[in-house]
């Protein structure tokens, strides 16, 4: 059976949408929320609307985009490269949630002759 226009299914019965409540998964089950309990996050808070959460008002600030990777530690054979980010001014009172920079191996190709050479 469907529910009329307006309402979905929950408990076995049809209800209003404004009336349904939120889950949030756990590692063993999921914890109900009436509708207008809030949750806390990191960034603020969430509150249950309509079966789902609304987390609209984030007080953290926002990363920028990463940077372009930089140029390898080596010229060949084993190096590194790194790339990072900043912490965007978007009105947030709270620092940013994340990482702010990544590393990762590079030229993994040996040099000729078994030696290995640092970029300037």
């Amino acid at each position: 059976c469907r529910c009329p226009r307006g309402q979905l299914l929950q408990d076995s019965q049809c209800v209003p949408v404004s009336d349904c409540r939120c889950g949030s998964p756990t590692s063993n089950h999921t914890v109900e929320y009436q509708p207008g309990d809030s949750i806390s996050i990191p960034c603020g808070n969430c509150t249950c609307v309509n079966g789902t959460f609304d987390c609209s008002e984030s007080q953290c600030m926002e990363l920028s985009s990463w940077s372009m990777w930089s140029e390898c530690s080596t010229s060949c054979g084993p190096g590194l490269r790194s790339r990072s980010r900043s912490c965007g001014e978007s009105g947030g009172s709270l620092p940013c949630q994340g990482e702010m920079k990544q590393t990762e191996e590079c030229n993994q190709m040996p040099c000729s002759g078994g030696y290995y050479r640092r970029s300037k």
